[in-house]
Parts: C-alpha cells; structure tokens; sequence
C-alpha cells in the first residue's frame, strides 16, 4: 500500500491516477495473497483510450520474479475509468485466468480513513447476442500489516495536515498506543451492551472475533508473569529516557563551558597586547 501511495504522489503533472501489476502467489483453496507491485507506464488519449508499455510490464515481472517467485495476480489503480474493463481484459489474457482488481483512493487519507477494495468481473450475458458488459463485483479481503507498517499509517492519517510531523518518544508512543487500546476496549464493550440489551441485533462474525480475542487472554497463573514483563520494558523505557536526558544535559553543559573557556582566552590575550 505504502509503495502505490508513494507512486500516486510521484505521478506525472498531467495524470490523475497510476496503474500497475501485482503480484503474489494463488494458494490451492483459491486464497490469493498480494506481496508486491510495480508501477506500469500508461497514457490516455482523447478517445479515452488507455495505453500501456507491455514491453516494460513483461521486463518488470521478470527482473521480480528472478528476486521471489510470484506470478501476476492482477491489477491496481488509484481510481476508477471507463476503461478499466479494457485493463481488466489484457490482464486476463496475461494470467489466462480472471486477476484481482484492487482500487486505492488515496484522497481518502484527507478524511482520516484509508479506502480500498478488491474486485473480480463478473460478465452479463443476454441470450444469444453473448456477452452484454462486465461488471466488477466487491470481494472479501484481509489487510495484514506489521505493527511498524500500522504505526507508520496511523501517523500519515492522524496527521494529513501537517507535512512535518515531529516524531514521538517511546515513551509517548506507548501512551498512545494504550490510549488507543483503551478507546478499542470502550467500543468493544458498547457494542457487547447494546447487543445484550436488544437495542442492536448481533453479528455472528463479530462475536467470534471477540471470542477468539479474549481466548488469547492470559489465564490467572499467567498473569503475574505478564505485570511483571510489561514493569520491566516500562521500567527500561523510563531508563533510556533518563539516560538521554542525562546525556544531552552533559552535551549542553560541555558546550557552555568550552564557550566560556574560549571567551576567558580571548580576554587574556587582549590584556597582554
């Protein structure tokens, strides 16, 4: 995601969205798994037609695919055309079978929120005149990203007005990091209210979500053990605070005192001219 966001704000004065491959691996239940992209050149002309350097395309997949082995798993675009049925198409002949549409909007970071979806065309036929249209349908999807990748993407939404962020401490890291558990926890136990009281039917795939996360809660024995870790890496985190503060006091206080020995210098080379 990062790297399709980082080629929209890199992308041509004149063009209003990228395009590009992706790649990844098909499992055997049908799964696909997304692991990488790359940015396709393309241009638009008057008729609406889109064209795509292919030759780049196929050199890009196979510089990729020498690195990791992965296949072309479909497509991307920062918005949706009237051509992209047509894109869909060459990426069908591509795989010789039907590819992933992922649409990003990047305009939706200035909201507070990041959209995305996923699609796979579905073709409307009409009796004997064949195929009508394509229709592009939505598609079930999980987002996995690791906790720098999230924390990074917290940071691009929580502060879209400001272009230089000044970067947390740890420490303030931490706090926020437990405020915003405590705010998840607040949400979480409402939802279970309301459902309980009968102001809001239940959803099944909720609920097992919330059963399969208080089942990684640690048990009686183990949550002394638990207190403890988590003492000890706050206990660390205020020592390496300390220990910075220490350090740049010194820093400061080292600084000064060569400017005055150097000030003390300079007066006692006056007196003796």
């Amino acid at each position: 995601m990062f790297s399709i966001l980082d080629q929209f704000v890199r992308r041509n004065e004149h063009q209003d969205r990228v395009i590009g491959t992706l790649l990844g691996n098909i499992n055997d239940d049908g799964v696909v798994q997304i692991n990488n992209c790359y940015v396709v050149p393309h241009m638009t002309n008057e008729k609406e037609q889109v064209l795509i350097s292919i030759e780049l395309h196929k050199t890009m997949l196979n510089l990729y695919s020498s690195v990791v082995p992965q296949v072309v798993v479909g497509w991307y675009t920062t918005s949706f055309h009237n051509n992209s049925v047509l894109l869909h198409e060459f990426y069908h002949k591509e795989m010789n079978r039907p590819p992933i549409h992922l649409l990003v909007d990047p305009s939706s970071l200035e909201k507070g929120s990041f959209n995305i979806g996923c699609y796979y065309s579905f073709s409307v036929l009409l009796g004997e005149r064949g195929k009508l249209q394509e229709q592009f349908r939505p598609l079930r999807y999980v987002l996995k990203t690791g906790q720098g990748e999230r924390t990074a993407l917290e940071k691009m939404i929580a502060n879209k007005s400001n272009p230089a962020p000044i970067p947390l401490s740890d420490l303030d890291s931490l706090e926020n990091a437990l405020k915003g558990l405590l705010d998840m926890l607040a949400n979480v136990s409402s939802y279970v209210h309301e459902v309980a009281t009968g102001k809001k039917i239940g959803d099944i795939r909720i609920g097992r979500l919330i059963e399969e996360t208080l089942a990684l809660l640690p048990t009686n024995e183990d949550g002394d053990n638990i207190k403890k870790i988590f003492d000890k890496s706050v206990q660390d985190i205020l020592m390496v605070v300390y220990l910075a503060n220490l350090t740049r006091t010194h820093l400061i206080l080292a600084e000064q005192l060569r400017d005055n020995s150097q000030t003390a210098k300079g007066e006692d080379s006056k007196s003796l001219i």
